[in-house]
């Protein structure tokens, strides 16, 4: 009885991918593999191992959560390439957690269901324990069936576990990732080998990536675009705006790796694996390297490995800075190191209009109204509560977006290119990807990192300035 409940509660993606077959045959190979997951958690329930059901009811239960959470989330089935998007974004876990607190404690009854199922003792008469065979197939069963799954995701190249009950789909694709990492060949990274020809670059050369920034939302691409700061005369500065440039992904990971190590379309994950970075670029080039870091005070976000790190020079992060004012202390930052005489290359990852939104502009700049209440999320950088599509915040959502945008980007510019010579140095100005808000009133509650080949297009929308 649990178990058709379990099976009930979550019973929202089952149908849509049901719903989603053509073919009769594609159907009775799902509902094949559906009742195989089924029997292999069955068989947990069944063990006379207290321990054993205890570890499977934590296991499955844990999956069934992340499951359900992850549909009612992105309106869509998780597949093995989000999956290891959503891994590669791991050190976000406990902010999107605080994200999406209300879709997790709504999957929390069927979770909860399964946890129980699992974890009652099954009668005297029924199940395994009697023989050391059958005690060794109640312990072995959903582990044999995600074994079992991880082999046909490799056959059919990733695809073919969405939407299976009891979140078993998960650690399938969680094998297939630890296969790929165990038998993958470690790649040499290259060294620099394109020669120094013609003048070099007199000053400093920087990269400013924004997270999470519309490029249609600034005033230099739109007539009630928000202030940016780049409209403004600054005696010394040249800005040249080229418009709205789309980002490599609609996740933040990919897109910086692939402005750090390059990579075309074809080949940008062999490309990321084996290219050398810009820092060793820069450093043939005889500059110094200096790595602004205002979304993390201690750990390193978006791909970067300690393999990558050891050819920083200098890395500068901002401890015990609350959120609403890191932006402007990269600013400052940057800004004293353009006027060092000292030739560098400096990346810079602003922490932007990441939500949460609430509390990331004083209310000097809460200029757009009406906006989400703020005073929830002041010492939070990457997390907080997302709007509730069908409630009609939304609105309200983007009213604080654009107040962010106008603290985060355009004081940012303004303190940043006041008083300044930049004479022969180069700054190059983007965001990681852009944001969906729904205009077409698309389901779901993310923002970015849409899954599939057809993501809405503004997630893609960025800026690009010189």
């Amino acid at each position: 009885m649990l178990f058709a409940l379990a099976l009930a509660l979550g019973y929202a993606p089952l149908i849509e991918r049901i719903q989603s077959f053509e073919s009769v045959t594609g159907l009775l190979a799902y509902l094949v593999l559906v009742g195989l997951v089924m029997f292999g958690v069955i068989l947990a329930s069944l063990s006379r191992l207290l321990l054993v059901r205890l570890f499977w009811a934590i296991l499955l239960s844990g999956g069934v959560l992340f499951e359900l959470s992850y549909f009612r989330v992105m309106a869509g089935h998780l597949t093995y390439d989000t999956f290891l998007e959503l891994y590669a974004s791991r050190n976000f876990l406990v902010d999107a957690m605080q994200q999406y607190a209300h879709p997790l404690l709504a999957s929390l009854p069927c979770a909860a269901a399964l946890f129980v199922a699992i974890l009652l003792p099954p009668a005297r008469s029924a199940g395994p324990g009697a023989s050391p065979i059958a005690g060794f197939v109640s312990v072995t069963g959903p582990a044999a069936v995600i074994l079992a799954l991880g082999v046909l995701l490799f056959a059919r190249g990733g695809s073919g576990a969405s939407a299976l009950p009891f979140g078993v789909s998960a650690y399938a694709f969680l094998s297939l990732a630890v296969y790929e990492e165990v038998v993958d060949p470690d790649i040499a990274r290259l060294p620099v080998t394109i020669p120094i020809t013609g003048d070099t670059l007199a000053g400093d050369l920087v990269l400013i990536i924004d997270e999470s920034l519309r490029g249609d939302y600034l005033d230099i691409n739109h007539p009630r675009g928000v202030d940016s700061g780049l409209l403004e005369n600054y005696p010394g500065v040249e800005v040249l705006n080229l418009g709205l440039s789309v980002s490599a992904t609609n996740c933040s990971v990919g897109s910086n790796m692939i402005l750090r190590f390059g990579g075309r379309r074809d080949n940008y994950r062999e490309h990321l694996k084996s290219m050398p970075s810009i820092w060793q670029y820069a450093a043939m080039a005889g500059l110094a390297t200096v790595y602004i870091d205002a979304q993390s005070e201690h750990r390193f976000f978006n791909g970067m490995t300690d393999e990558e790190i050891a050819h920083i020079g200098r890395i500068i992060q901002f401890h015990g800075v609350e959120p609403l004012y890191r932006d402007v202390e990269a600013g400052k930052a940057l800004k004293k190191l353009l006027t060092d005489d000292v030739r560098q290359l400096i990346l810079v990852n602003k922490l932007g209009p990441h939500f949460p939104i609430n509390d990331k502009y004083p209310p000097t700049h809460a200029r757009f109204q009406p906006s989400l209440p703020t005073g929830s999320f002041v010492d939070t950088a990457v997390s907080g509560k997302m709007p509730d599509l069908f409630s009609g915040q939304w609105d309200l959502y983007k009213n604080s977006y654009r107040n962010t945008i106008e603290w985060t980007v355009g004081q940012f510019f303004r303190e940043l290119l006041a008083d300044l010579e930049l004479n022969q140095t180069l700054i190059f100005y983007t965001a990681d990807h852009g944001q969906s808000f729904h205009e077409r009133g698309e389901p779901g509650l993310r923002s970015h990192c849409t899954p599939g080949a057809v993501p809405a297009i503004e997630e893609g929308v960025v800026p690009m300035v010189v």
